[in-house]
């Protein structure tokens, strides 16, 4: 989720006559999941060691590849997981540019920098990629199962293309985003 307003300062930074906006980091839950999952992972590293140790020990080639290849996988287990809990993106926008930046632990990993036709040329959408079946057999109490969609930022490129900026099941949300962007 994108900021909304420009009082949220450790998330929306004025530089001049341009505005940068960054995701939020995630609720304290998910933190409490991470360190779940590292746990398990921990155990199975040690429930693994004896037997990689031994397939280290034989002389030939092929043991000594599954084990290495165990030691590289539980390595990197942990750390592209929590490379999904170090993500942030950064959209920096200034008159008609957008700079639309991915970060993961802090190192830029793709920036992208597009025209927009005009300074004003963001809009929110309604994304409903299947059809509601539940609304189509017409019964009330299949109100529930419906299926909403979601909202998109959008913007128009000179290129008469359109570029996905954000999502989010709240309208509202992405409209504060939008009138922000379109500000600057």
């Amino acid at each position: 989720m994108m900021p909304v307003s420009e009082e949220e300062t450790d998330f929306v930074k004025i530089k001049g006559n341009g505005v940068e906006i960054s995701t939020y980091g995630l609720p304290l839950i998910f933190w409490f999941y991470a360190l779940c999952i590292l746990t398990a992972l921990f155990f199975m590293g040690l429930g693994i060691s004896g037997p990689v140790k031994k397939l280290l020990s034989y002389p030939d080639q092929i043991n000594h590849l599954i084990g290495y290849s165990l030691i590289t996988f539980m390595g990197l287990t942990p750390i592209l997981f929590m490379g999904f809990f170090f993500y942030k993106k950064v959209i920096e926008k200034n008159d008609d540019k957008v700079i639309i930046k991915h970060f993961v632990y802090g190192i830029c990993l793709r920036k992208k920098t597009h025209v927009l036709k005009d300074k004003n040329a963001l809009s929110v959408e309604h994304f409903l990629d299947s059809p509601n079946v539940a609304r189509l057999n017409g019964l009330k109490d299949t109100r529930g199962f419906q299926n909403k969609g979601y909202f998109e930022l959008l913007a128009l490129t000179d290129k008469d293309h359109f570029l996905y900026i954000d999502r989010s099941s709240r309208k509202a949300d992405l409209v504060k985003t939008k009138d922000l962007l379109s500000r600057y």
